[in-house]
């Protein structure tokens, strides 16, 4: 634990229960200035976070696909200390991901050395090709630079 604020505990965790996004195996290929992530993540029926997201109308939550790219991140950049939302720029989810389908993640990740951040852009899509997200955003792991 790093500390309370206001009764919260800070708990470092590798990944966001009850979802661990990498566990489904990453590939990382350096590329000039930074890394090119990919990684199939199952949309799996019986996960219970899908039944009460909408009720009737099952679908993986945007904040699970966020999730599933900051985990990507964390592994490829991090040093034991987990990555962190720092900035999300910008966020469309376009089409569904529901029970069955498999989520596709092609990440673009670029350190930047004058704000430590890592620069993001993720594009997220369903087994049959459909653009389900696409997403700009910033992380950081307290501060530490990334080479």
């Amino acid at each position: 634990m790093n500390g309370s604020v206001g009764g919260w505990e800070d708990v470092q965790l590798r990944y966001a229960a009850p979802l661990d996004a990498i566990a489904h195996g990453l590939r990382v290929t350096p590329v000039d200035g930074g890394r090119e992530l990919n990684l199939c993540v199952p949309v799996d029926a019986a996960e219970s976070y899908l039944a009460g997201h909408y009720p009737g109308f099952r679908i993986l939550p945007g904040v699970f696909v966020i999730e599933c790219v900051r985990q990507a991140v964390s592994a490829a950049f991090g040093d034991g200390t987990p990555i962190r939302l720092r900035q999300l720029s910008s966020v469309r989810f376009l089409a569904p991901l529901l029970p069955g389908d498999e989520l596709r993640l092609e990440i673009s990740a670029r350190p930047d050395p004058a704000t430590a951040a890592i620069m993001v852009r993720a594009r997220c899509l369903r087994a049959d090709g459909a653009v389900a997200t696409k997403l700009s955003a910033e992380f950081s792991s307290g501060g530490q630079r990334h080479a």
